[in-house]
C-alpha cells in the first residue's frame, strides 16, 4: 500500500506542469511585500544593497510562493532583486539576474514554462534574448497576446460607458510590443500614436501614413486631443501629468510600474484612470500579494496559466500579431479568465 502511494506520488510529480513566473519590485517598497522587516534599513540602504547583489547568483533573486493550479499545473512566483529603475538603467546587470532566476526554475524547480512579467521582458526583448541562449530549454512568454486582447475588451466597454462616438484613442508607448499590436487592432479609430522616437515610430508603422484618422508624434503633450489614453511605455517612472490629458478623458494605464503620476486623480476629478491589464483568475490563489484585488492578477501572469493548462510547448516571444491574440481569447474564454472589474489605484471604481 505504502509503496503503491509512493509510486503514485511519484508519477504525480512527473506528470505535474510546472511554470515560473518572474516579477521585480516596481521600487523599494515593494520589496517590503516580501521582506517587511527591511523597512527598519531605510529606502537608501535597501536600494544600495539589491544593486549589489551580485555574487552568489542565488541570492540576487527570491522565491516569492507557490501556488496550485486547478491540481493540473503547479506555479512559482519569482522576483528578480531589482527595482524598475535599476533594470532599466543597468540593462546587462538586470539580463544576468532575469538569466540566473530563470535557470534556477528550469534546472532545480523543474520549471517547463517561464512567464515574463512588467519589465523583465522589455529588457529581454520581449523574451527573445531568453529564447536564443543555449542554456535554456523552457519555453518563454511575455504575455503580452494577453494582456493585449483583454485592453481591447476595455477599450470597448470603456466606449460603452462613456457614450462615445468616433472617439480619438491616444496610444503612449506606441513602439513597443503592446503598444504596436494595439495600435493595429484599434486602426478603425482616430488614432494618435505616440512615442519618444519619432524616428524609430515611423520605422515602427512605414504602411501608416499620417491622415486625418492617425497621427504619429513624438509629444506627449499631443495626448491633449485624446478621449481615451492608453499608457503601454517601458518607462520605469511616472511621467503622465494631468496637463496632457483633455476635460473628463480615460487613462487606461496598462505600464507596471504606472505610467500616471498618483496626482493626477488628485488634481482632475474630472479625469478617470483605470489599472489596466488585470484579470480574474477563479478559484487561483497565487499566496503573495503583487498588488492586484484578490481574485485578479495581470494579464501576462494568467496568460502563462493558460498556456500551461493547455499544455502548450511553444515559445510566445516577440511581437504580438492577431492571430495570437485571438488564440488566447479562445483560451481565457475556455478557462473563464475575463478582464477584471475596472479599479482605479487598487479600488473598484464606476464611471
Amino acid at each position: 500500500m505504502c509503496r503503491n502511494y509512493n509510486f503514485l506520488l511519484l508519477w504525480y510529480n512527473f506528470c505535474m506542469k510546472r511554470i515560473a513566473f518572474l516579477i521585480h519590485p516596481r521600487d523599494v517598497h515593494d520589496l517590503y511585500r516580501r521582506f517587511p522587516f527591511l523597512k527598519i534599513l531605510g529606502d537608501d540602504f535597501n536600494e544600495a544593497v539589491l544593486k549589489n547583489l551580485r555574487f552568489p547568483k542565488r541570492i540576487g533573486f527570491t522565491i516569492c510562493s507557490k501556488f496550485d493550479i486547478y491540481g493540473q499545473a503547479e506555479g512559482y512566483l519569482i522576483a528578480v532583486l531589482l527595482t524598475a529603475k535599476q533594470i532599466m538603467t543597468d540593462r546587462e546587470n538586470a539580463r544576468k539576474r532575469i538569466l540566473d532566476a530563470l535557470l534556477y526554475a528550469q534546472n532545480k524547480l523543474g520549471v517547463e514554462l517561464i512567464g515574463l512579467g512588467a519589465l523583465t521582458k522589455s529588457v529581454t526583448e520581449g523574451g527573445r534574448w531568453l529564447a536564443n541562449n543555449e542554456k535554456v530549454r523552457a519555453k518563454i512568454t511575455n504575455g503580452d497576446a494577453l494582456t493585449t486582447a483583454v485592453a481591447l475588451e476595455a477599450i470597448d466597454e470603456i466606449i460603452k460607458k462613456k457614450a462615445l462616438r468616433d472617439p480619438v484613442i491616444a496610444i503612449v508607448g506606441a513602439t513597443g510590443i503592446i503598444g504596436q499590436a494595439l495600435s493595429r487592432l484599434l486602426i478603425s479609430h482616430k488614432l494618435i500614436l505616440i512615442g519618444r522616437n519619432p524616428e524609430r515610430l515611423k520605422q515602427s508603422f512605414p504602411d501608416l501614413t499620417e491622415t486625418s484618422r492617425v497621427v504619429l508624434s513624438g509629444r506627449l503633450s499631443d495626448a491633449i486631443d485624446a478621449d481615451i489614453i492608453i499608457t503601454a511605455t517601458n518607462h520605469h517612472d511616472s511621467f503622465v501629468k494631468s496637463e496632457h490629458l483633455k476635460r473628463n478623458a480615460v487613462v487606461y494605464d496598462i505600464a507596471q510600474p504606472s505610467n500616471v503620476l498618483p496626482d493626477v486623480i488628485k488634481e482632475r476629478p474630472d479625469i478617470v484612470s483605470l489599472d489596466g491589464g488585470h484579470v480574474s483568475i477563479p478559484g487561483i490563489n497565487l499566496k503573495f500579494n503583487m498588488g492586484t484585488p484578490r481574485g485578479t492578477t495581470f494579464a501576462c501572469l494568467a496568460e502563462t496559466i493558460l498556456h500551461a493548462l493547455e499544455n502548450d510547448d511553444k515559445d510566445y516571444i516577440g511581437y504580438v500579431d492577431a492571430g495570437s491574440v485571438k488564440l488566447i481569447k479562445e483560451r481565457a474564454k475556455k478557462h473563464n479568465f475575463v478582464h477584471a472589474p475596472f479599479t482605479s489605484c487598487g479600488k473598484q471604481i464606476n464611471f
